[in-house]
């Protein structure tokens, strides 16, 4: 790479702005009055952290298939459509 290549890259830069956790409103407090242990508690986050991957593998699945959300949504519409 010579020098003058080096100076056509051009950089991207990416800010993220970190919170702690005490910026945001507890929910702790609502989680555990609904659960009866911290067990039952741990168990229902996997299980909302498994259905979120669960939607990321389809859409990533959809992605690499081409199929886009406008795609989904017109077959969807088709559908309604049908129905009536």
């Amino acid at each position: 790479m010579t020098s003058s290549d080096a100076s056509s890259i051009s950089s991207f830069v990416m800010t993220v702005p970190l919170f702690s956790h005490d910026f945001f409103p507890s929910v702790d407090d609502y989680d555990t009055q609904r659960h009866r242990d911290y067990e039952a508690l741990t168990l229902e986050r996997f299980a909302r952290d498994a259905a979120h991957v669960c939607s990321i593998a389809s859409r990533v699945a959809l992605t690499i298939g081409g199929i886009s959300s406008s795609d989904l949504n017109d077959l969807l519409a088709e559908e309604i459509r049908g129905s009536i």
